[in-house]
């Protein structure tokens, strides 16, 4: 217990007193030169000054003392401190000159995301691992590289373009652990049809504009799912929490492959629909069957309505169709315009028979011969305490009536809290606190022990994206 709350204690003392210690950078360079400058006027014009210092010795050494304070602590910190701003100083000028070098001789966009962290679990499980996690699920109570991405993309008039994410670190082998096309039998500890989860794909599709009204963009290939509010992080897209929730995680498609159409039709209305080959998956029996749809209704600037649905096969081994609608609405408040507040809500069925696949290869799969389904409600309220320093809530409720999505029969629940501060343009430090409860016993805990109806997490993060 004591270790769990040194370590409370020393998390919180990371997320709130980093963030001023880099932004007092440029402030402290200004006093120290400030104090410089008035050390050396008063240096000049010594013949007065020392007149009236000897004969108030008294008040002169308070003065003194304070002088030699400052320059044997903020003045010995401050080189330190400002060899580091000056090194992400020229690394950060160094990125945007071959970005824009790139640019200019391919054409190619090129962007990026590296973020790590430390996440501390209070129940120490025995496997080391955060369950019904996504990205944050290695690592408990460890320091981890949680995502490395490479993003890059060519549009043009009238021309085909094309998108490639290439994912690394914990989101690679999480994206392998759910991708179907890399459970290819092959020889034993062999993976010849996947990267093994050390790189992932996980976008790479082809795109062309057709100039017909205000543009139908058409893409071909590996791309995000429709589904959900929350999405997979990348440069751009960060989400509200670094972990990922509950409705995203275990009741939504990750990754889709298949051809998809976008249309705006004006600013208050634009659609999408789609044709692809199951969830979670490169490669099926299952090809170009699998329904999509979105759209968006945008009434007011303060107010979004999203409505989403998937329908058709989705399993890699039979057809059995599975149909899901998902709608969200995102809420600002005009008279509270630092306020955002979003609600979802899904309800799924898999007609039978339906497999449970594990969320990491090395089990095989279960077969229901009858039809499940599974639905989710989750709110997110996040508010813009200043320009650079955002404070979330999110709860969500997940119900697996049949255990087809957790492998258990089980209701689950959990509520976030938690802050984004952006340091500068491309460092944004994360905190979060996060409880998980089940009306089960899923979660584990240190060896021997019996498994907990909750679990209590902390997760700080920093991450860089150019």
């Amino acid at each position: 217990m004591r270790m769990s709350l040194a370590k409370v204690y020393l998390s919180l003392s990371l997320v709130f007193l980093l963030p001023s210690v880099f932004v007092s950078l440029p402030v402290r360079a200004e006093a120290q030169s400030a104090s410089n400058q008035n050390a050396s006027a008063q240096g000049s014009s010594g013949t007065t000054s020392s007149g009236a210092a000897s004969s108030s010795p008294s008040a002169s050494a308070p003065g003194a003392s304070a002088s030699s304070t400052a320059a044997t602590g903020v003045g010995a910190l401050d080189p330190a401190l400002a060899g580091i701003a000056e090194l992400y100083r020229l690394m950060t000028e160094g990125v945007q000159s071959a970005q824009k070098n790139i640019q200019a001789s391919t054409g190619i966009n090129v962007h990026g995301l590296i973020a790590m962290g430390y996440e501390n679990n209070f129940d120490y499980p025995y496997t080391g691992d955060n369950l019904y996690r996504a990205f944050d699920y290695f690592g408990a109570n460890n320091f981890e590289l949680i995502q490395g991405e490479l993003h890059l993309d060519h549009t043009a008039a009238n021309q085909p373009g094309f998108v490639l994410d290439l994912n690394t670190a914990n989101t690679a082998q999480v994206m392998y652990g759910l991708t179907t096309y890399y459970r290819a039998p092959g020889r034993a500890g062999v993976c010849p049809q996947s990267p093994c989860g050390w790189l992932d794909a996980t976008q790479a599709f082809l795109t062309y504009t057709i100039p017909i009204g205000n543009g139908i963009v058409v893409t071909a290939g590996r791309q995000y799912g429709l589904i959900g509010y929350e999405s997979l992080p990348d440069w751009q897209t960060t989400n509200l929490f670094e972990s990922i929730g509950l409705l995203y995680n275990l009741g939504e498609p990750f990754t889709v492959t298949g051809v998809r159409a976008s249309y705006v039709f004006s600013e208050k209305l634009s659609a999408i629909i789609g044709v692809n080959s199951g969830w979670d998956t490169i490669a099926s029996r299952n090809a170009l069957q699998d329904l999509e749809s979105r759209v968006v209704i945008t009434p007011t600037k303060w107010l979004s309505w999203t409505i989403n649905n998937e329908f058709g096969p989705t399993q890699p081994q039979n057809t059995a169709p599975r149909e899901m609608i998902d709608t969200f609405v995102t809420y600002t408040p005009p008279m509270f315009p630092s306020l955002s507040i979003t609600e979802e809500a899904y309800y799924a069925i898999q007609q039978g028979p339906a497999e449970i696949l594990p969320q990491f290869p090395a089990i095989l799969p279960v077969y229901i011969p009858h039809s499940v389904h599974w639905w989710g409600n989750g709110v997110w309220i996040a508010y813009n305490i200043t320009s650079r320093l955002q404070a979330g809530l999110r709860g969500e409720y997940f119900d697996d009536a049949d255990g087809f999505r957790t492998g258990i029969v089980q209701q689950l629940w959990e509520i976030t809290f938690g802050f984004n501060y952006k340091l500068t343009e491309q460092v944004l430090l994360r905190w979060e606190f996060r409880h998980d409860q089940s009306t089960d016993r899923p979660f584990p805990t240190h060896f021997n022990q019996p498994n907990l109806a909750y679990m209590n997490t902390m997760l700080w993060t920093v991450m860089y994206s150019f």
